[in-house]
């Protein structure tokens, strides 16, 4: 059923002022550049970081002055610019997920931030300060197309308490950081150059885990008919509505501690690429069976491809790679100068430790990796440097496989494949796959 409606609007008095939220980082860069703390310096960065502003205040109350939206029928015209006038033609049922973002700042003047995505990339096609009412206006009319089945009793997903805080600890980004950090203070050599740099490591990392409990922590997945509505965040945070013909699977991630307790993060993954988080912490069991229902795609399995015993020796093999190159680099140590003894130390222990800790998370989880086929879906599961990732995707929705044989693989029959998604660079490796097997599997696969 189309729409017949039409409506237009502008965008907010915010729009224009948007771009001076980046006037913080420019004085910062000046006074960077003027260290000394003398009159001159300071008035030099101070009418520089002015004559700035009042460019950017210019140029983007131009841009702003000329932005506009209209919807008519199924289609939304969108132009901007000053100069060189650009319009934008996005059908309504093209949409792969919509998005309010909403802040102190913008509720303070009435107004709040749309997004739109389609299929084609996973970066926004329309981002607009919008009044409250023309957001929500917009908003009903692209979910209207979403679907027009008769509406259902939604369905809530489930969190965990503290899940956004567990998940933020666990991840790769807190964890390398605080890793590397340790290892710094532990063989620094009493060096305050490592002390430093330890501190700095272990400030991002806190700084990430703060800023991933604000923007992830509340969430509530309501799952109806026609898709998911997703909110989270303090103080309005995001709204984000996804419709099902848009979700082409689900992505589960697992980072080292989060693999030793048998924990994942869940991400809805969009066509055009965008991954959305849906579930920070899931600790149950059956995850596959929880993926393909969410993507509805439940079915029995029918086909596993892997080869468990290969994929042990390959990392058993590692684990005494890692121990003769520390044996080695212990040698190498004793004809490194003195001063250089501290940076060595820590390089080579990190570079063992990561490496060991690949082999070891693969050896505790090799026995899930592989591809298995059910009636509609395809799962993926490997290893891309310490994470483990389980990719399910509905059939059809692989853009290329890549297969990479080397010599230990031509003699054992096997081979390293990579499932790539559509609207995604990279994707999955699955290692030690029965080479046969795989390629009889591929046409079913794609």
């Amino acid at each position: 059923m189309q729409n017949t409606r039409c409506t237009q609007g502008k965008p907010h008095k915010l729009e224009m002022l948007s771009p001076l939220l980046a006037l913080p980082w420019l004085i910062t860069i000046f006074c960077l550049i003027f260290v000394r703390c003398d009159a001159i310096s300071i008035a030099v960065s101070a009418s520089a970081a002015a004559i700035l502003s009042a460019i950017i205040l210019i140029i983007s109350f131009r841009q702003a002055a000329n932005k506009s939206w209209q919807i008519e029928g199924n289609v939304l015209h969108f132009a901007r610019g000053v100069s060189d006038k650009r319009y934008t033609t996005l059908r309504l049922d093209r949409i792969s997920s919509s998005e309010i973002c909403d802040t102190p700042f913008y509720s303070l003047f009435g107004g709040t931030r749309v997004r739109l995505y389609s299929c084609a990339s996973p970066r926004p096609v329309f981002s607009m300060i919008l009044p409250k009412n023309q957001a929500a206006e917009l908003i009903n009319l692209t979910a209207a197309v979403f679907g027009t089945q008769k509406a259902v009793k939604p369905r809530y997903l489930v969190h965990k308490k503290y899940s956004a805080l567990l998940s933020a600890l666990t991840s790769c980004e807190s964890f390398l950081p605080l890793f590397t950090s340790a290892l710094l203070c532990a063989f620094g050599r009493g060096k305050t150059e490592m002390y430093v740099i330890a501190a700095a490591l272990w400030l991002l990392a806190l700084l990430h885990t703060i800023l991933s409990v604000l923007s992830e922590c509340r969430m509530s997945v309501c799952h109806v008919n026609c898709g998911y509505a997703i909110q989270t965040g303090f103080f309005g945070g995001r709204k984000i509505f996804i419709p099902d013909r848009a979700i082409i699977g689900m992505i589960e991630t697992r980072s080292p501690i989060a693999a030793i307790c048998r924990a994942g993060k869940f991400e809805l993954l969009c066509a055009g690429g965008r991954r959305i988080t849906c579930i920070n912490w899931y600790d149950g069991d059956n995850s596959e069976q929880a993926a393909c229902r969410m993507i509805g795609c439940a079915g029995k399995i029918f086909a596993v491809i892997s080869a468990p015993s290969a994929l042990r020796n390959r990392y058993f093999k590692q684990i005494a790679m890692c121990v003769i190159f520390a044996a080695a680099a212990w040698r190498v140590a004793l004809l490194i100068p003195d001063v250089f003894q501290p940076a060595y130390t820590v390089g080579f222990v990190l570079a063992t430790s990561l490496l060991l800790l690949h082999a070891v998370i693969g050896m505790r989880c090799g026995g899930e990796f592989g591809i298995s086929l059910a009636n509609g879906s395809v799962r993926a599961c490997g290893m891309n440097q310490i994470m483990c990732k389980y990719m399910t995707l509905r059939i059809g929705q692989i853009s290329v496989i890549k297969i990479r044989r080397d010599f230990a693989d031509k003699l054992r029959g096997t081979c390293t494949a990579e499932i790539i998604p559509k609207g995604r660079k990279r994707g999955v490796k699955c290692r030690c796959l029965p080479y046969e097997r795989f390629l009889a599997a591929c046409d079913r696969i794609i």
